[in-house]
């Protein structure tokens, strides 16, 4: 029997049983396809950061509706040894390293990206030619200092390979690269004999998965790739990439895919694909020239859209294409103080806040980076009253920072993570002034 409402819509001519085919249309209720559905992690931007042994629980939700968990989740681990996950999303940080947390549902995946860390803070201190090993307390930020370790003349960068095994340090006056082993559970280091014949070598990056070094050799305005031995950390005959300038540093993505650098007399900045089997560098894009030129400082956001450079008084932003490494200028801004020179530059853990290290005013600056398109903003600064500071790392989940001072004690600073501000936390001196940091 049909229902009143429905039997008025339709037409029965008389003796007939024919529905009006439009009439009959109207009362079916449309049948419009279920919008696409799309999975991602509530807790994972841009990636998720742990120290060795905590843990986290992961969310995956649909975008459509964060409030809708899928039971029928499946985990996995690209790597249960650095982080492995249980069946309900609960990530454990077991070694150091970088893995992928996967989930999948329903035909539909979401990948987020770990990074593990050890808690160890290694600094470089060329005026009396030392590494100095400190431990953080991951609950309040504060420095342990531990061992000091010789090394060559001038130690300047310094490099550790994200699986926690092997260490480097380049030492400029000496043009040599010292190697050593890390204890998986101290942090302590052990010498492991040295490698020469570089001009003035500066800083370096490894890949993500530990099998490549490269490093800024200044003086011999190259870039050298350096396959790094699994077994004990030696390094083999490298690759050599020109830059025709006094390339004293290398920025590397998030992924590992790409490097940048300054070259053409420090005038461009130029985009390299790296082969993940061979480590060679191949040419993405290089700029056309910049309109100041410096030391070229280059920090990449950790979401990967972004870089960052730091050219004396100026920082250039460019929005960058993780495909095919190409890149375009969206901005730029000038130091408060015409005089001072940016002499390191980093972002902070979470992508919201960039940094520069003022080298002539002593001055750490904050600048907000707008989330939609990567332009940033003057936030805030703080007079560390330092005398020569140099460079600025993050502790993993971005609550700390800390500081070189070239010409004064190691500072520490607790971070706003509203605003990005820094409040001075602990200072300490390790007898002599640093150069640069590495957090592992």
């Amino acid at each position: 029997m049909l229902n009143p409402f429905i039997q008025s819509l339709f037409n029965f001519e008389q003796g007939k049983k024919d529905l009006n085919p439009f009439l009959f249309a109207l009362a079916i209720p449309s049948q419009s396809p279920e919008p696409t559905k799309s999975f991602a992690f509530s807790n994972c931007s841009p990636a998720l950061q742990l120290y060795k042994n905590e843990t986290q629980l992961l969310v995956a939700v649909y975008k459509e509706n964060e409030s809708n968990k899928d039971s029928t989740i499946q985990w996995t681990s690209s790597n249960a040894t650095i982080a492995s996950v249980s069946e309900t999303g609960l990530v454990q940080a077991v070694g150091v390293g970088i893995a992928t947390i996967t989930a999948s549902s329903n035909g539909l995946q979401a990948s987020c990206r770990v990074r593990t860390f050890s808690g160890n803070l290694y600094v470089s201190l060329d005026q009396n030619n030392q590494i100095y090993h400190l431990t953080v307390n991951q609950s309040d930020g504060i420095l342990s200092p531990d061992s000091s370790y010789n090394v060559d003349l001038a130690p300047t960068g310094i490099a550790a390979d994200p699986l926690g095994r092997f260490l480097y340090v380049a030492n400029f006056t000496t043009g040599s690269i010292s190697k050593f082993t890390i204890n998986s559970s101290t942090g302590a280091l052990t010498a492991n004999g040295s490698l020469g014949g570089i001009t003035n070598p500066r800083n370096m990056v490894i890949s993500p998965d530990g099998n490549f070094l490269y490093l800024a050799a200044e003086g011999n305005q190259r870039i050298l790739t350096y396959p790094i031995q699994a077994s004990d950390g030696d390094l083999l005959t490298p690759l050599q990439t020109d830059t025709n300038a006094l390339t004293a540093n290398v920025g590397i993505s998030p992924d590992g895919k790409y490097l940048a650098s300054l070259v053409n007399s420090l005038s461009r900045v130029r985009t390299y694909s790296r082969n993940s089997t061979s480590g060679e560098l191949s040419v993405a894009k290089t700029s056309e020239n910049l309109s100041h030129t410096g030391s070229g400082n280059i920090g990449f956001n950790p979401n990967g859209n972004y870089f960052y450079l730091a050219n004396n008084a100026h920082i250039f932003a460019f929005q960058f294409n993780q495909t095919s490494g190409d890149f375009t200028q969206i901005g730029s801004a000038t130091l408060q103080s015409g005089s001072a020179i940016a002499n390191g530059i980093c972002v902070h853990p979470s992508g919201n806040f960039l940094y520069t290290v003022g080298l002539s005013d002593q001055i750490v600056r904050t600048y907000n980076i707008n989330q939609s398109d990567g332009s940033i903003s003057f936030a805030n600064e703080i007079n560390t009253s330092g005398g020569s500071i140099r460079y600025l790392v993050f502790d993993p989940k971005g609550k700390y920072a800390y500081l070189a001072d070239n010409s004064g004690d190691l500072k520490s600073y607790s971070v706003n993570s509203q605003t990005g501000a820094l409040s001075s936390l602990q200072s300490i001196n390790l007898s002599a002034g640093q150069w640069n940091l590495h957090f592992q």
